[in-house]
């Protein structure tokens, strides 16, 4: 993909973020932090969901093992949001940002090439988000 591509996917990945927090401040403001962490379960099960093939190759065991440590934070801090937790949930979105731009998908994954780069834009912004309004 182009630089260019790559830019616009990165400022997309940032308007959706901020589309997706206003959805989530507009419907369930109380509920926020918890719903922050069920997507970032999502978001770390795309990955291996977009996978053919073997498992057992180096780019399927992290994204499996990314979905496992990202499923349990999102998992526990859902069941019961705290600070703490959601201070860690936000650097967890910003950490899944360095995911996406250092992953290397290998031949087997079907995600489409502008992903990785729409994700770590959705990523980054939302985990400033967090930061901004619920890690206070």
């Amino acid at each position: 993909m182009t630089a260019q591509g790559t830019s616009i996917a990165v400022a997309v990945g940032i308007v959706v973020a901020f589309g997706f927090d206003r959805l989530v401040q507009r419907v369930a403001p109380r509920h926020a932090t918890r719903l922050d962490a069920l997507a970032l379960v999502v978001a770390a099960a795309i990955y291996p969901a977009l996978r053919s093939g073997e498992f057992r190759e180096a780019g399927g065991l992290r994204e499996f093992a990314g979905l496992g440590a990202y499923g349990a934070l999102g998992l526990v801090t859902a069941c019961k949001p705290t600070r703490p937790l959601s201070e860690l949930v936000a650097a967890a979105w910003a950490s899944h940002a360095l995911f996406d731009l250092l992953h290397d998908k290998g031949h087997q994954s079907r995600l489409p090439a502008w992903y990785p780069a729409f994700c770590a834009g959705f990523d980054i912004a939302l985990a400033a988000l967090m930061r901004r309004d619920r890690c206070r």
